[in-house]
């Protein structure tokens, strides 16, 4: 199962995560998927928040999906919210700017070893060497950690894992979360903004 969730960001941009899972679900828009659509409502923008309000949370979509990666079945589940959610606190970074959740599964190599998340407009503040505190960090790996277990515990949905299809495919089990001090960016997130460059003349020469 496919799960992906998203929306506007800022003004002419959008974001999107998504997590996959083992096909325990049962197919409809019933009681299980709306179990997901709160859950991950109420992990957005819930405390401690690291997510900043210009990346809104708009739709969310739950769908079986092939080893090709594409949609098994003809109907989509998928939840619009309206109007968009949005946490509190604004972000002080350009929307290519992301933290980074990385999913662990114990191995150290091989396929689907392991997984990312890049999470829109951190709200975690830079230090002096330019990158966040391992207090924030810890908090945000913290954060994703409590939506995998959230979703794990729903009827129906199976396990959080991370898939592979090279070569024969492989999958492994989400065993933990970890979340660099580094912020990183996503060049697609800001492929709307327009770079409007302000010209100056030379001034002066022969």
């Amino acid at each position: 199962m496919l799960l992906a969730f998203g929306g506007p960001l800022n003004t002419s941009e959008e974001w999107s995560v998504s997590l996959r899972s083992t096909p325990n679900f049962v197919d409809g828009d019933g009681p299980g998927f709306q179990a997901i659509v709160a859950a991950v409502a109420s992990w957005y923008t819930a405390a401690p928040m690291i997510i900043g309000a210009q990346a809104r949370l708009a739709w969310l979509k739950f769908n079986r999906i092939g080893v090709d990666g594409k949609y098994v079945n003809a109907f989509t589940n998928r939840h619009d919210w309206a109007p968009t959610l949005a946490t509190s606190s604004g972000s002080p970074y350009p929307p290519q700017v992301s933290l980074v959740a990385t999913f662990e599964t114990g191995a150290a190599r091989g396929l689907a070893h392991r997984g990312r998340m890049f999470l829109p407009t951190p709200l975690a503040a830079i230090d002096a060497d330019g990158r966040i505190t391992g207090g924030a960090a810890a908090s945000a790996a913290t954060k994703v950690a409590a939506l995998l277990s959230a979703l794990n515990a729903l009827p129906g949905y199976g396990e959080s894992r991370v898939y592979s299809n090279v070569r024969a495919g492989a999958s492994r089990p989400i065993t933990g979360v970890t979340v660099g001090r580094v912020l990183d960016t996503m060049r697609s997130r800001r492929s709307q903004l327009a770079e409007e460059r302000s010209p100056v003349m030379p001034v002066g020469g022969s």
